[in-house]
């Protein structure tokens, strides 16, 4: 294994999606209490409007009475009626407005806070897109920096392996040279079974490579190679 460090990479990417949802969540129990507020003043409003209409019935039922002098005005349960409604409007009225009144610095910290909000809000906006920048470029970073880890990982490799050929290389050639001559079997047998410096497959190609390379000389006994060194043939 590759002592090489670990990614990373989405950390960024997941902080400012954590602040994202945090900021949102706020925002979302702001606007709830704006609802709430709102639900209130419409209240409000339709008992204003109820009165207003109670007011106009009866001033349109006292505008079509025909006169009369006081001791001969009939008593009129529709009119009995619309004036008790109407006082008990006035009522209700006069305590809507004690309770605007009371909530009026309530209304005012909400209006406050909701613009505060909404800064808050656009700054937010802001951060995050700097902060997508900022995992966008820490993302690239991150895959330069493997690609480069890849890239010297592989030149690591090719020159291991280049210089674990030549060893194996420098070995075979060496043990030959020991010896006046040593067949393919044995030779296999040292350096991949007793000292296992490579497979069989590197072993045969690296043997190959010696032999086009004419460094040792190669005489054939029945089936099996037979290897000796080149001072022994020149003789």
């Amino acid at each position: 294994m590759w002592p090489f460090a670990k990614s990373k990479k989405g950390d960024v990417e997941i902080k400012v999606e954590e602040l994202d949802q945090a900021l949102k969540s706020s925002f979302q129990k702001v606007r709830d209490d704006f609802e709430h507020v709102n639900l209130w003043l419409n209240y409000f409003y339709s008992q204003e409007a109820e009165r207003q209409n109670l007011l106009t019935n009866l001033q349109h039922q006292l505008t079509h009475m025909p006169a009369a002098q006081p001791a001969e005005i009939p008593e009129i349960p529709e009119l009995n009626s619309a004036l008790a409604r109407l006082k008990s409007a006035e009522e209700k009225i006069e305590q809507l407005k004690v309770s605007v009144h009371s909530s009026q610095p309530v209304i005012n910290k909400i209006a406050e806070l909701n613009s505060k909000v909404n800064l808050v809000e656009q700054t937010g906006k802001s951060v995050f897109e700097r902060l997508r920048e900022i995992s966008a470029r820490v993302d690239k970073l991150e895959q330069n920096r493997t690609r480069s880890s890849i890239n010297l990982r592989e030149k690591i490799m090719k020159k291991v392996a280049r210089k674990s050929k030549d060893y194996i290389k420098n070995v075979l050639l060496s043990t030959i040279g020991k010896y006046d001559e040593i067949s393919a079997l044995q030779l296999r047998e040292m350096i991949v079974e007793e000292q296992g410096l490579c497979s069989k497959s590197t072993f045969y190609r690296i043997l190959e490579e010696i032999e086009e390379e004419e460094s040792v000389s190669m005489v054939a006994k029945g089936k099996e190679k037979v290897y000796l060194p080149k001072i022994v043939r020149e003789h």
